[in-house]
């Protein structure tokens, strides 16, 4: 019998098989990619039209019967709360119905964070997660298994550490320079030059009339650099997003109060993986401030998504 891992993200999905065996999973299956199926964006109805596509390019593309699908498992970006992850358990269950999966099958939507950390830091055992992409959040495994989050609340009301919100701020410290209410900054000549705009009076009709949360985030990067480069503004910028997220770390180890010093805390998300700066200060701080020591991720978010189906699998004794 297989088992299907999804990792649904806001601009794609990806979905992956496994044979599950007695002793663990065997012959994995390449990943089929998709359409992004996060249902705050695309709303429920088509995030199940673009997981029903995303899960018959799987089936089709490896040659397996639904009917010998005994789980699912989808981390679902979007699905932070439990009434999101029921609404989307119910539309993936008539996706699966539609492939002829059958309906004593598996299935179990989660937040993306959750089989994140799966992966980074295969369970049982305590472990934390920093997430920090274009938004920021973090979740927390104890020894118990106890799970606790921090963060998740969207780019208006949170997502600080983020690269959205480093963008934003980013952007608002090129005006407050143009005002002459700091200092000059590198970050006016490098932003504009990024956005094709001429003067800081161009980012008005930009911001407000054109740019999303992704043109703003992908900002970041130049703002790493100027940091890097010794330009004040964009050095206060990151540094306030690293203690931003050791502050999400920190949130874990008062809610849950269980956490060792030493707890392994792994990071996920483009920005702190691919910033090499960003990160060595992110690491610096977490040592210093006793809040665990850095771990490598163990592997990806759906390599988590088909250890947690294979995991159901077993629990409910249907491989023995």
């Amino acid at each position: 019998m297989y088992v299907i891992g999804v990792d649904g993200g806001g601009t794609n999905s990806r979905a992956a098989a496994a044979f599950v065996t007695a002793s663990g999973l065997d012959r994995e299956s390449a990943v089929i990619q998709g359409n992004g199926s996060n249902p705050r964006a695309v709303g429920f109805e088509q995030m199940r039209e673009e997981l029903t596509e995303l899960l018959s390019s799987l089936l089709k593309a490896h040659s397996i019967r639904a009917g010998d699908v005994a789980g699912i498992c989808c981390g679902l970006a979007g699905a932070g709360r439990l009434h999101d992850q029921l609404l989307a358990q119910a539309e993936l269950r008539k996706a699966v119905s539609q492939l002829g999966i059958s309906a004593s099958a598996c299935i179990d939507v989660y937040a993306d964070s959750i089989t994140a950390l799966e992966g980074a830091i295969p369970g049982p055992g305590e472990g934390i997660l920093i997430i920090a992409g274009t938004g920021s959040n973090a979740i927390g495994r104890t020894k118990t298994g106890d799970l606790f989050h921090c963060g998740g609340w969207g780019h208006l009301l949170g997502d600080e550490g983020g690269g959205y919100r480093i963008g934003l701020e980013a952007l608002q410290a090129v005006v407050r320079a143009a005002d002459g209410r700091a200092s000059p900054t590198s970050l006016t000549s490098s932003l504009l030059s990024f956005f094709g705009l001429q003067e800081p009076e161009d980012l008005v009709s930009f911001v407000y009339e054109h740019a999303g949360k992704r043109e703003i985030a992908s900002a970041a990067p130049l703002v790493m650099e100027a940091a890097e480069g010794g330009d004040e503004a964009a050095a206060g910028i990151v540094h306030q997003a690293v203690e931003e997220l050791c502050l999400h770390v920190r949130s874990l180890h008062d809610q849950a109060g269980t956490f060792s010093p030493h707890v392994p805390v792994a990071a996920e998300g483009s920005l702190i993986k691919q910033a090499p700066g960003f990160q060595k200060q992110f690491r610096h701080l977490l040592k210093a401030d006793g809040l665990g020591t850095w771990a490598e991720s163990a592997a990806d978010p759906l390599e988590g998504a088909l250890q947690l189906a294979a995991r159901r699998i077993y629990d409910t004794g249907k491989v023995r």
